[in-house]
């Protein structure tokens, strides 16, 4: 039984939080203690405000499949736990969740196997075990006589969210890098260091572009004198800002970013970005 109480005093907490840093990924509790105190348009609402900030983040995506299953938007909700496999991986729990998707849209041998493999792992767990045995029962039901639909196979668990990826071009992934909240400045530069592209967030220094291209130049000259290799991304950090310069086929991507930024994070997301990119 869900204790009131506590989740009045979660989501006061999470505000006050989201508040003081409105950047925080707070906002996907926040969103999960909304959803579980039964305000599901008030989660959605702090999700999707949260996704405009962190688009990849896993857990708010789980939370997002949680919201649309609680609203038996089912389809929808498969597609969020596709983008939270995306992010973070296959988790038990978005296994379970899908098993409980699948079963809701009549995908029952689907499911089945799912819960099956949960069972196999922790064969004391009672949510699995009444969902399989729900599962057994319903596959033992007769067949309604009628037109049959034709079957959907869904993908096997291990391939959930390896979807084709639509490629887009320079000019769309600039537009889109610069709504990163790290990044400040976005250039695409030619190989004669010429400015190709430009978005910004800050007044545009003019010599970012030429002398991020004479750093990679030199770079790239030097380095085959210690066997090192063609460079393909160069990263130069200071007081205040992390310049990070990013080879194309035949330009450079340059990125200038804030000083506190996640950079591992940040790279996890502009790699999957530079993959959808079109080039000449």
């Amino acid at each position: 039984m869900v204790n009131t109480q506590d989740l009045d005093e979660r989501v006061s907490k999470c505000q006050k939080i989201l508040e003081q840093d409105p950047d925080s990924q707070i906002f996907a509790a926040l969103s999960e203690a909304l959803r579980r105190k039964g305000e599901l348009d008030k989660a959605t609402t702090v999700c999707q405000k949260g996704f405009l900030k962190h688009p990849d983040y896993g857990s708010a995506h789980l939370v997002m499949a949680k919201i649309n299953f609680d609203k038996k938007l089912y389809s929808e909700a498969e597609k969020e736990l596709n983008l939270a496999v995306q992010a973070d991986g296959r988790t038990r729990t978005i296994e379970l969740l899908l098993a409980q998707i699948l079963l809701k849209k009549g995908e029952v041998k689907e499911a089945k196997s799912i819960l099956k493999k949960l069972n196999s792992t922790d064969p004391h767990n009672l949510k699995v075990r009444q969902l399989l045995k729900d599962a057994g029962e319903e596959l033992k039901k007769p067949k309604k006589r009628g037109k049959e639909k034709a079957k959907f196979i869904p993908p096997p668990i291990a391939d959930i969210g390896k979807r084709p990826e639509e490629k887009i071009t320079l000019s769309s992934a600039l537009e889109e890098l610069i709504l990163f909240p790290q990044i400040t400045n976005a250039l695409v530069v030619g190989t004669d260091g010429l400015v190709a592209q430009v978005r910004s967030k800050e007044k545009e220094d003019e010599v970012i572009g030429p002398s991020s291209s004479y750093i990679f130049s030199s770079i790239q000259k030097e380095l085959p004198r210690i066997d090192f290799g063609d460079p393909l991304q160069i990263t130069v950090e200071s007081k205040n800002y992390l310049l990070w310069i990013i080879k194309l086929k035949s330009s450079l991507l340059i990125l200038r970013c804030k000083e506190k930024i996640n950079f591992g994070y940040l790279k996890m997301r502009i790699n999957r970005l530079l993959e959808k990119i079109e080039l000449e």
